[in-house]
């Protein structure tokens, strides 16, 4: 597994680069697309939906502006294009931005990519903020995820448990809880004689 979850994190980080720049690429000006605005109420902001088509291929564009739950303003922008999704998160006006990549294969397994930069460098009691790339694979319906080292594109371990600081998808800073081997604790765990639940990235739920 570990193996494979090397492997998809380059894949991974390919698949975002290349999708920034599919995007990038199609500017509003472009006549041979048609395209469709909307604007409609949804909670906690607002959502504007763009969808250009070309030719027998479908891409679409959504933003929404609300707030996370520390009370900032939080804009996402959402996009779909060739079965990959991309969002780009801006988080108040610390300079937080957010992106995240979210692909399918062989209709089982999902990854999720996401990378922070910006924002603010430290944590509730000055903690460093951990702005590693966020990878998690999920394959029939089992998740493993972890920071990935960008410098060796492996899980960013360090032989004990420890727990790192970092954004949510929401722009929130939350604490990451990573086993000895750099993964992610998911679902029901025993630690220290205490029963812990997690989600698929680490974070405390319950």
């Amino acid at each position: 597994m570990k193996k494979k979850l090397m492997t998809l994190a380059l894949v991974a980080g390919l698949v975002l680069s290349s999708f920034s720049a599919v995007f990038a690429s199609n500017s509003p000006d472009n006549s041979r697309a048609k395209e469709g605005h909307y604007e409609s109420s949804t909670s906690g902001g607002t959502t504007t939906t763009t969808t250009t088509t070309t030719g027998n291929s479908s891409n679409t564009a959504a933003t929404t502006v609300g707030s996370n739950s520390n009370g900032q303003t939080v804009t996402k922008s959402e996009y779909s294009s060739g079965g990959v999704n991309m969002t780009t998160t801006t988080v108040g006006n610390d300079g937080t931005t957010l992106k995240e990549a979210d692909f399918i294969g062989n209709g089982t397994q999902h990854v999720m990519l996401r990378t922070t930069e910006g924002g603010t460098a430290v944590g509730p009691n000055g903690e460093a903020i951990n702005k590693s790339p966020i990878l998690v694979i999920t394959e029939n319906g089992v998740s493993v995820g972890c920071f990935v080292d960008p410098t060796t594109g492996l899980p960013l371990a360090t032989g004990q448990d420890t727990t790192y600081w970092a954004y949510d998808a929401n722009g929130n800073l939350v604490l990451h809880y990573v086993n000895a081997q750099g993964y992610f604790y998911t679902g029901t765990q025993i630690i220290n004689g205490v029963t812990m639940i997690f989600n698929n990235e680490g974070v405390l739920v319950s």
